[in-house]
Parts: structure tokens; C-alpha cells; sequence
């Protein structure tokens, strides 16, 4: 099974341009561009230049695939949060932020964003009172990509969202039943969750499009503490098995290196992709030479 890109997390302590730059030097033609909170600063909401972004990638000859982003609320003092979808003015500017990233996306060629959802609900009544909320969020989001040509994923399961066991994935999908919502699957939260991949594929079906590979080592102890930002060879998720899952559900969409490293050390990154890309290559996946999907 080929990997086709990777995401510019790996260099989130660096600039787009820089991560642009390293992940074309590796060898990369085509990436997925990410911005997580307060750590990947990639593609900041309202501020990013669609066009200075746009020439970032010409520049560096790279295709931009996907843009991965997480969206929420700025609090005091610079923290992030998870939008609570319960409250209306949330609601409203997720929606608002959604469609402002996939307007961005279309500008530069992406035709998938994936987007974080609510967060994640231990107690099942408090679980049940914000899923139908996000839902029809992420309906009305699903309706803006489809007027794009576009399509809004959900990364699930998730540990630190609502959509973190494979029957609340369940529950999310049919709720917004629409023909725009794709899923990405990240085998880091399936290394720590230990989901039946066989019941989630089969579930998904024509909606699984994407895949992140990340490696990830512990258990689910619901304090929100998981290790998910592994090189793969560094933690304890099965890749051989991961790809076999996929070949039984005939997987023929993206795959991206969703490697995740927050230090400013560009040749300890360097070293960590070769290495996890030998790691991923002993479990049977593999690099097209042209690096397109």
C-alpha cells in the first residue's frame, strides 16, 4: 500500500515555508497542510494569504492534498479550546471557521479538510446532549463543501474527541448523513483504543478516504494523557496489520505521514522520517518513486 504524502506537522515548531521546504527536500511532491491549535501555526484562522500560501507551494514544487486543521475558541491567555457546540455562538463560529477553511483549501487545490469535532465525553448522557448539536454543525459544513466540489472529514475515532469509539463514530455519521462527510483514520488512536478496524472500515465503507500513519504506545486511561506522537518503530502500533485491514476494505484513497514533533531540530526530524519511514516500509508500505498519489 503506498503512502502518497505528508503532513507539515512534523514541523510545527517551524514556519509553512520552512516545513515546505524540509518536506521537499525529503523528497515529497505532495503534502497535507496542518494547523493544530496553538502548537502548528500553519494556516492561522482569520490570517492566513490564500495566495502567499499558494505560492509557498509552486515555490517548493509540492501539491497541497488535504489540510488537517483544528478548530476551536482562543481563551485567555493564548489556550485553546474545543468548541462546545451546545452553546449557540460556538455553533455559529465553527461553522463560520469551517467554511473559511474550505474556502482556503479550494484555493489551493486541497479538496479534503479535515476538521476536529467536540470534545470528547466520558459520561454517556453528557456525550448524547453535544452529539446531536455538532452534528447539525457539521451537517451545515458538509452542505458548504459539497456547494465547493469538496468533502469535510471527521478523524475517527479520536481519543480526545467526541467521536472516540467506534459505535459514537457510528452514531456521529448517520446523525449527519450526508454525502460529503469522508473519515480519516489515524492508526496512532487506534494503537492506544484497540478498535475492531474490520467493524470501523466496514462501517465506513465509501466515506474512509484518508489515513494518517503515526506510531502511538500506552492504553485508553481517559485522562487525556495518551503518547500519540510516536515515530512509527518508536511505539507499539501493529502497521503490518493496520495496512491488512485496509487491503480487506480494498482501500484505494490517500494515505499521508502524519509525523508530529514540536522541537526545533531539523536534523533530529530528518532522522526520525527515515526512520519511521523504514519502519513502515519492513511493514509493507511503500513510497512511489514520483511521490503522487
Amino acid at each position: 500500500m503506498n503512502i502518497h504524502a505528508a503532513t507539515t506537522l512534523g514541523f510545527s515548531a517551524y514556519g509553512l515555508d520552512t516545513a515546505l521546504a524540509q518536506l521537499a527536500d525529503a523528497g515529497f511532491r505532495t503534502v497535507e497542510l496542518s494547523h493544530m491549535g496553538t502548537f502548528c501555526a500553519h494556516l492561522p484562522y482569520p490570517d492566513t494569504d490564500p495566495p502567499a500560501v499558494a505560492d509557498a507551494l509552486d515555490r517548493h514544487a509540492v501539491r497541497a492534498i488535504a489540510c488537517n486543521v483544528s478548530t476551536g475558541r482562543w481563551e485567555s491567555g493564548g489556550r485553546h479550546r474545543f468548541f462546545d457546540y451546545t452553546e449557540t455562538a460556538d455553533a455559529r463560529e465553527a461553522v463560520a471557521q469551517g467554511r473559511w477553511y474550505l474556502e482556503l483549501a479550494s484555493h489551493l487545490g486541497a479538496r479534503t479538510v479535515t476538521m476536529s469535532t467536540a470534545r470528547r465525553q466520558l459520561d454517556e448522557r453528557e456525550w448524547l446532549r453535544h452529539l446531536r448539536p455538532a452534528a447539525r454543525a457539521f451537517r451545515e459544513q458538509a452542505r458548504i463543501a459539497a456547494d465547493l466540489g469538496m468533502r469535510i472529514h471527521l478523524e475517527v475515532p479520536h481519543l480526545f474527541q467526541i467521536t472516540d469509539s467506534v459505535d459514537h463514530v457510528k452514531a456521529m455519521f448517520e446523525e449527519i448523513d450526508h454525502a460529503a462527510l469522508g473519515a480519516t483514520v489515524d492508526s496512532s488512536h487506534w494503537g492506544v483504543i484497540g478498535y475492531d478496524l474490520d467493524d470501523l472500515f466496514g462501517f465506513l465503507g465509501d466515506c474512509l478516504r484518508h489515513v494518517h500513519l503515526r506510531d502511538s504506545d500506552g492504553s485508553d486511561t481517559q485522562d487525556f494523557r495518551q503518547d500519540l506522537e510516536l515515530t512509527p518503530g518508536r511505539g507499539t502500533v501493529d502497521f503490518a496489520a493496520f495496512r491488512e485491514a485496509l487491503e480487506r476494505a480494498a482501500y484505494r484513497g490517500t494515505v499521508s505521514l502524519d509525523f508530529e514533533y514540536r522541537m526545533p531540530d531539523i536534523p533530529h526530524i530528518r532522522s526520525e522520517f527515515d526512520h519511521g519511514l523504514a519502519a513502515l516500509a519492513a511493514a509493507g508500505w511503500e513510497r512511489p518513486a514520483d511521490g503522487t498519489p
